[in-house]
């Protein structure tokens, strides 16, 4: 995992490998300094029926040809109609509304990058704008430290831990050692939904792509 972090790039230590050089027990993770409330959270598993018919009707809901013009309305009808389709879904699901919220202002914020840029690349005769490129980017702005500095005792030395999280919650830890700082990955209580969530935004953008050059 490579994330900028603080102005600059970072490269990421897997957890266990961060845990196998430093001698670390198996429990040591995010979790160990912010323990997650599973209590009362939606279900993607229990749910994977309900998902694929939402996501069935809103790619059936798209039109095969789009004038470049029409794009940028054309997102908030998708953002409105994937709101609907998610509530209409959420008796099984059992996401908060909060959760709802999220889910649809994130894909709206990704599609309307994946807009501005389509409008951008267009006026300078470019390449469509890719998937990757849309989220990536859209990822990589939510990336913070969480401003929560955790002491942690290791060997006799003292460490400093805080928390790293991007837009589905926390993906790893920035560890200050007595001579280094260290950038773990540790996605284990990271919102499930990511992968739902990239994989619908992958279809839609490769879909509204294929209908902005037939609307040409």
């Amino acid at each position: 995992m490579i994330f900028m972090v603080e102005g600059e790039v970072r490269s990421f230590i897997p957890l266990q490998t961060f845990r196998a050089e430093w001698g670390l027990p198996s429990t040591f993770s995010t979790a160990t300094f912010q323990p997650k409330a599973w209590e009362g959270l939606g279900s993607v598993e229990r749910a994977s029926s309900a998902i694929h018919g939402m996501r069935s009707s809103l790619l059936e809901s798209l039109p095969n040809a789009l004038a470049l013009p029409a794009l940028l309305p054309h997102i908030y009808t998708i953002s409105t109609h994937f709101e609907q389709l998610l509530l209409e879904a959420n008796e099984q699901i059992g996401l908060k509304p909060q959760e709802i919220d999220f889910a649809v202002s994130g894909l709206a914020g990704v599609l309307s990058a994946f807009a501005y840029e389509a409008i951008r690349q267009h006026a300078t005769h470019a390449p469509p704008p890719t998937f990757e490129a849309v989220y990536y980017r859209w990822l990589q702005d939510s990336v913070h430290v969480d401003g929560t500095v955790y002491p942690y005792h290791h060997h006799d030395e003292a460490w400093r831990i805080q928390l790293i999280h991007h837009a589905y919650g926390r993906v790893g830890m920035c560890v200050t050692l007595p001579k280094q700082v260290v950038y773990v990955e540790d996605k284990t209580l990271a919102c499930p939904a990511e992968g739902i969530m990239a994989s619908l935004l992958r279809a839609l953008i490769t879909h509204l792509n294929e209908a902005l050059a037939n609307g040409l």
